[in-house]
Formats: structure tokens, sequence, C-alpha cells
């Protein structure tokens, strides 16, 4: 009576489909006029430990708290669940969330080179490579909005990502539209809530000195102030990527 009936959606496992969910319905509109509980159900299926149920008495029962404890991100383990529809079993191990952890790594790299492009114009010899590459990833977040319509198809909606992280990451910086990328970002971060844009914010100007005072070192074939000023941003939690024509930064994973 508290929340209000009916609701927009219910949500469940698949073990509660009969009679559970029946008896739920019988006793919440028992006194109400209206007899609908609640306009859709939706029964998930289990997550499975190394392809068994959990199970206090198998040991393989975890707590979100029990991955925290060991160090496990939150995110990496919603990017695990997200990876499996909600109508299919999902299997928790501690491989499958190491991978997950790369891949939200992954994500969170080519999320903080929104800090590094620009939507300046470029060389006409460019401009057509540039639009290919802007054009998937404009794309990127309307196609994974469709799987998200389409019965919640998140293993889907994860494709077309990558499918845009792919052609970010084989491209240079100057074919990166920056306002492409931060869209993306937005979309991931709003309907995925994967928190990208906060867990990458922008390095600070005295580290962006030091990056340009890098280059100048490498530029004059100074190493030994290049390794130097390397260690220096590394011991601020900056690691650095040398391509043929820029220095990429990313975050190091706390």
């Amino acid at each position: 009576l508290e929340l209000g009936q009916p609701f927009d959606i219910h949500t469940g496992g698949v073990d509660l489909k009969f009679p559970h969910h029946e008896n739920e319905i019988a006793q919440s509109t028992a006194g109400h006029e209206d007899p609908t509980y609640a306009h859709v159900f939706m029964h998930n299926e289990h997550i499975l430990v190394d392809g068994r149920k959990m199970s206090k008495s198998l040991g393989n029962f975890y707590t979100l708290e029990n991955l925290t404890e060991q160090h496990i991100d939150p995110l990496a383990f919603r990017l695990l669940v997200l990876q499996s529809h909600y109508r299919s079993q999902t299997n928790f191990s501690f491989d499958n969330v190491a991978a997950a952890t790369n891949r939200l790594k992954r994500w969170r790299n080519v999320a903080a080179l929104r800090w590094q492009t620009h939507d300046t114009l470029v060389d006409d010899d460019d401009k057509d490579t540039v639009g290919k590459v802007t054009g998937v990833v404009l794309s990127a977040p309307h196609a994974a909005q469709e799987a998200m319509n389409d019965d919640l198809n998140t293993p889907a909606a994860l494709a077309a990502i990558e499918t845009a992280l792919d052609a970010i990451e084989a491209a240079p910086l100057e074919r990166i539209q920056h306002d492409a990328l931060t869209a993306l970002v937005e979309w991931i971060d709003n309907v995925l809530g994967m928190q990208l844009a906060l867990s990458t914010p922008d390095i600070h100007d005295n580290e962006k000195q030091l990056i340009l005072e890098r280059e100048r070192a490498r530029e004059n074939k100074d190493w030994a102030r290049s390794d130097q000023l390397r260690d220096e941003l590394a011991a601020k939690g900056i690691t650095l990527r040398d391509t043929a024509r820029h220095t990429i930064w990313t975050r190091n994973e706390t």
C-alpha cells in the first residue's frame, strides 16, 4: 500500500514464476478495486558460481561486500552481469570477473581520450577517415539503445559499444571527434551506469606540462630526462603510451 499499485515493472527470479508471484498478486490486489498488480513481470535467470548454483552449503556464496573485500570493482561485476541477457544464466568465476575488470579498464582508457581529442578541422586528406570513425562512434549509442529496447538485450548493446571502441583505438587522436566520444561516454553512463566520466577526470595542468616537457626531451633525444619524467608521472598514477604522432595518457587503476 505504501509503494502504490500497480507497479510498472516487477522483477523476480525464474524460480518465482509459479506459484510465488501468483500468490503475491492475489494477496496484493485483494484489497484493491484494480486487479492489476504490475503491468510487466520480468523473470531473470540465476547467477551461477563456477557453473553451479550458489549455495552456502557448497561454500560458493558471495556477497558484494565479499567482492569489494577482494578488491574487485563493483562496476566490473556489473559489466560481467551485463554481458549476459537477463533471461540467460550468468556464470561467475574469478577468471570471468578478471576479464570483466580488464574490459572495464579498456572502457575507462578510451573514455579518458575525450580530454585529449578536439573538434578542430583536419586536413582534406584526413576528412574521409575522420568521417568514418566519427560515423561509427556516433552510431554506437543508437545501435546500443535499439538493443536495449529489444527486451533489454545488453549483450548486443555491449557489442555495439565495442565496435565503436575498436574504431577509436585504431584511429590516431586527431581523427577522433571529441563530441562524438563524449556522447558515447554519456550514453554508457546514463543507460548502463558505468560511471566512466566520474572515474576518468582530466589530469592537472602541471601534469600536462610534464608530458609536454617529456615530448621535448624525446625530440632532443634526451632519453634520461624522458625516462625521469615518465617515472614522475607514473608516481602520480599516470601511464604514458607513445604513438607515431602523440603521447597518450591513461590513469593507473588503484
